[in-house]
């Protein structure tokens, strides 16, 4: 089952971050951001759940861009529970995600993933996103 993430999700959600991340941000820092992003109508998170606990979820933003000249659907971050890799739940994640961002006037779909994910890039090519672009960050 697929919906909107709620502020009961929390500490399933923390773990998928977790999970992905190795570690993880520090417990209480996560819960202030996922409340930011629970009140902030630019972001929406679905989940996925099975026997009432969160196996996947998919965050989401949308903003409008100047060199776009329109509003663009950012996925900042998808993440499944290892278990439930390779079982459609990404791609389903993925597609409310695309369907979200179309039905809210965004032109373009964009992610960004680490280079050490090399199984996530094959997941995101397979849904038709192409490797346009390069991100560089710093650490402050």
């Amino acid at each position: 089952m697929i919906r909107i993430m709620t502020e009961q999700d929390l500490e399933d959600v923390y773990g998928l971050i977790r999970e992905l991340e190795g570690e993880g941000p520090d417990r209480a820092v996560f819960a202030d951001i996922f409340k930011d992003i629970l009140e902030d109508p630019r972001h929406i998170c679905f989940v996925s759940a099975v026997g009432g606990h969160v196996i996947g979820v998919i965050h989401l933003r949308r903003e409008a861009q100047l060199h776009h000249g329109a509003r663009v659907g950012e996925i900042l971050e998808l993440c499944v529970a290892g278990a439930y890799r390779s079982k459609g739940v990404g791609r389903a994640l993925f597609e409310i995600g695309r369907e979200w961002a179309k039905d809210n006037g965004c032109v373009l779909l964009e992610v960004t993933c680490n280079l050490s994910r090399e199984g996530a890039h094959a997941f995101y090519a397979a849904q038709g996103m192409g490797k346009t672009h390069y991100k560089f960050s710093m650490p402050l």
